[in-house]
């Protein structure tokens, strides 16, 4: 059955691509959260909706991302 235990895979580490995830709710769900840089401009996010998106790395091109 796929919901058994066995069956499921366990992240150590869990890296999205350009902006976080709606799958990623928690640490068990994905072990570490990492969130990369793609080069997506701010303006292909205002053309689908999304305003106020800032990438939040500065000079880094990785983040560690935390739940709340």
């Amino acid at each position: 059955t796929p919901s058994h235990p066995h069956y499921h895979i366990h992240p150590k580490w869990t890296l999205c691509l350009g902006a976080p995830k709606t799958g990623c709710r928690s640490r068990a769900i994905t072990g570490e959260l990492f969130l990369t840089d793609i080069g997506v401009p701010r303006q292909c996010w205002r053309r689908v909706g999304v305003k106020g998106w800032g990438m939040p790395w500065g000079s880094e091109f990785l983040v560690g991302l935390e739940y709340v």
